[in-house]
């Protein structure tokens, strides 16, 4: 995730202007960077969860978008 696209979220979550806050970008990446990594574990435990059924891809689309 670039600079601009966690300026962009982050505007778009709080409609804050931070261009020019250097500490304040940095600080956003690492959270933005944290956010993927739990998102992607919940990701992997909901395939996981859904391992064993014969047409999963559906079900785990589903819970993926609707939070598990």
């Amino acid at each position: 995730m670039t600079d601009k696209d966690v300026i962009r979220l982050y505007q778009k979550a709080n409609r804050w202007d931070v261009k020019g806050l250097p500490n304040t970008i940095h600080d956003l990446r690492q959270f933005a960077l944290a956010v993927i990594e739990e998102e992607r574990e919940r990701a992997v435990m909901i395939c996981h969860d859904c391992r064993d059924w014969e047409y999963a891809s559906e079900e785990i689309a589903f819970r993926i978008m609707n939070n598990g």
